[in-house]
C-alpha cells in the first residue's frame, strides 16, 4: 500500500475540527472512502461527526455501521477478522453514498476495497495526540494521505 501526502493540519484545538471536518471534505472527489486512524480518544467519531453533518451522530462500535444523509459511518474496532467484512455489505450501503468513513479500517483496507464499488478512491486520515504542557490544551495534528495500489 503506498500513500502520499495529501494535506494536513497542525495544532487543532477541539473547536477547530469542525474546519477540517469542511476542508478534508471539499478535498475528497465523491466516491471516497475515507480510513480514519489514531489512538483511542483522539476525536475520530468528533471529525466523523462534523463530516457528516450530523451532531447527533454516535460512534457505531456496538452496531459497526450507521447512516447519515450522504455518509455511511463504519467502526471496525470490534471486527477481529477482515473475513467478517462481507458480511456487512458494504456496496449496499454505498449506492446512493458517496462517502464511506472507517474507524480502525487500515487492517482491513484490501477486504473494504473488494466490497466497494470500483469507482471509489481511497484516503487515510491520521490523527495525533499532540503533548499538552502543563496549562496549555490539548490539540491534534490531522494527514490526509490518498492510498493507491491496493
Amino acid at each position: 500500500m503506498n500513500t502520499s501526502l495529501e494535506r494536513s493540519w497542525k495544532k487543532v484545538y477541539a473547536s477547530d475540527v469542525e474546519y477540517v471536518a469542511i476542508e478534508c471534505r471539499d478535498h475528497l472527489p465523491h466516491h471516497s472512502v475515507l480510513i480514519i486512524e489514531g489512538p483511542l480518544g483522539a476525536g475520530k467519531t468528533t471529525f466523523v461527526k462534523e463530516f457528516a453533518k450530523d451532531i447527533n451522530s454516535s460512534s457505531p462500535s456496538y452496531s459497526v455501521i450507521n447512516e447519515y444523509a450522504d455518509v455511511v459511518h463504519a467502526d471496525f474496532y470490534r471486527i477481529k477478522e477482515s473475513s467478517e467484512i462481507i458480511h456487512l455489505e458494504l456496496g449496499l450501503y454505498l449506492e446512493s453514498r458517496p462517502y464511506l468513513l472507517i474507524e480502525w479500517g487500515l487492517n482491513h483496507i484490501q477486504r473494504v476495497a473488494n466490497e466497494v464499488p470500483e469507482d471509489f478512491s481511497f484516503f487515510l486520515l491520521e490523527v495525533e495526540i499532540n503533548d499538552a504542557k502543563e496549562g496549555s490544551i490539548e490539540s491534534r495534528n490531522y494527514f490526509l494521505k490518498s492510498i493507491s495500489e491496493l
